[in-house]
């Protein structure tokens, strides 16, 4: 084979080979592109799903954050209730000591002031049998002596009568 036809042949031998290398090129290059395409997907699906998640983990919290906020809310109006409750019954508590203070002062005062008359009736008392008694010892002291008074002239009398029947009032 002459070489001019050797180089030809050889030409189309690298021109086949060019252009199946571009075929290929071509091919590897589509399947290549598949597969960035591929994995493109795949990341914005990821992407996706990663912000589905966020989204509902943020929802999540949100809800979680608003029911603790209330559930906060409602244990500080049960707080303020209950404080309010404790401050009426202390104010109560002390209104009913301050009564019963007022009451045992008032009951002491009445004892005092009794005890006083009892003390002014008794003195009275005291004078009015004191009287009393001065005036019966007088009176028992007065009619002793008229009483011994009478004896003694009963007796004088008793005596004179003894002495007219003749018998010795002594003898007796």
């Amino acid at each position: 084979m002459p070489p001019k036809q050797k180089l030809r042949k050889g030409r189309k031998k690298k021109k086949v080979s060019h252009h199946e290398i571009t075929r290929r090129a071509k091919e590897a290059s589509d399947i290549w592109k598949v597969k960035m395409r591929s994995a493109e997907d795949d990341i914005e699906e990821e992407k996706k799903t990663k912000l589905d998640l966020t989204s509902d983990l943020a929802r999540q919290y949100k809800t979680m954050q608003m029911e603790m906020a209330l559930k906060i809310h409602s244990l500080e109006s049960t707080v303020a209730n209950l404080n309010e409750k404790i401050y009426k019954l202390e104010e109560e508590l002390k209104s009913t000591k301050s009564d019963k203070d007022e009451i045992i002062r008032q009951k002491n005062f009445t004892i005092q002031e009794l005890q006083l008359r009892i003390d002014d009736m008794e003195a009275t008392y005291e004078a009015i049998v004191n009287e009393a008694l001065d005036d019966l010892s007088e009176e028992v002291d007065t009619s002793r002596a008229r009483w011994e008074k009478q004896a003694s002239l009963l007796e004088l009398e008793n005596r004179q009568a003894l002495m007219e029947f003749g018998l010795n009032p002594g003898d007796l």
